[in-house]
């Protein structure tokens, strides 16, 4: 089972590192969050562009960091069936991947545009369940 659970953990790394990569590398500012404004791109000045653009690429950092660690934890600590690197991976995973999912939900049914909730929702289950499977 642990073998298993290291490979759930896994593929939130991986999921965490496409959404660094989408905030990284991707459009500014993304679809769906002119779609909430009301706007289209050509409706903003290039200072708001440069506010989106320095928002998106730190929160693309910290998905990536958090991919990273979460691999790190799973890799060389999890796998050694240490408890402590397990609890951490959950505890770390749950105080981002909670807000992330609550929040993007909440403005999803608020506008009725897609947001990236169902990414969100994928890796906090995900994890939730490579947890679970860790400590059987």
């Amino acid at each position: 089972m642990l073998m298993i659970a290291i490979a759930l953990f896994a593929i939130c790394a991986l999921g965490l590192c496409a959404m660094g990569a989408k905030y990284c590398f991707g459009p500014v500012p993304a679809d769906y969050h002119l779609k909430i404004m009301g706007l289209s791109k050509s409706d903003l000045t290039p200072q708001q562009i440069t506010v989106f653009s320095a928002i998106y690429r730190v929160m693309g950092a910290g998905f990536f960091g958090l991919a990273i660690a979460l691999a790190s934890l799973s890799f060389f600590a999890v796998s050694l069936d240490m408890m402590w690197a397990k609890l951490t991976v959950l505890i770390v995973g749950l105080v981002a991947g909670i807000p992330a999912l609550r929040i993007t939900y909440s403005i999803h049914e608020k506008t009725g545009v897609e947001t990236p909730w169902k990414p969100a929702a994928a890796i906090v289950i995900i994890l939730i369940l490579a947890f679970i499977l860790s400590v059987l």
